[in-house]
């Protein structure tokens, strides 16, 4: 039992054109026309040994290296990379090698989700939540 192009459309989620360009490519190439062609285009540059190691170096507590803050933002795990093998990638690329890799960036808790654990963090708390309030106007 065939399917209808419409079936296929439907089936895929592609376009009527490119089911048409399929049936055209194999009747003329056979199954083999319907591979991909090898593309023209700069090699990558993330290797697997710079995915691995990027993996490693975010799953690892910048404090153990070294640095003064406790969360990896994109642009300190991307500077360390550069220093450590001389490759830069760009911005884009580092968070689709960490979601290819199954990592993802979170955002640091900001200070008002800070819950004070003492009566004097709490009295601290409060003092600061005045000052901000001072400065507002409604």
């Amino acid at each position: 039992m065939g399917y209808t192009v419409t079936q296929i459309v439907e089936i895929l989620g592609c376009n009527r054109q490119s089911v048409h360009h399929w049936f055209d490519t194999f009747e003329e190439q056979g199954c083999q026309g319907l591979y991909d062609k090898p593309r023209s285009g700069r090699p990558a540059i993330a290797t697997v040994d710079y995915r691995t190691r990027l993996a490693e170096a975010i799953k690892t507590n910048p404090r153990r290296m070294g640095y003064p803050f406790t969360i990896w933002t994109l642009t300190q795990i991307r500077a360390r990379r550069a220093r450590e093998i001389q490759i830069l990638l760009s911005e884009s690329r580092v968070p689709q090698i960490m979601k290819e890799e199954g990592l993802v960036f979170k955002m640091a808790s900001p200070l008002y989700n800070y819950r004070p654990t003492t009566d004097e963090g709490l009295a601290d708390l409060q003092k600061m939540q005045e000052a901000i309030r001072g400065r507002l106007r409604y």
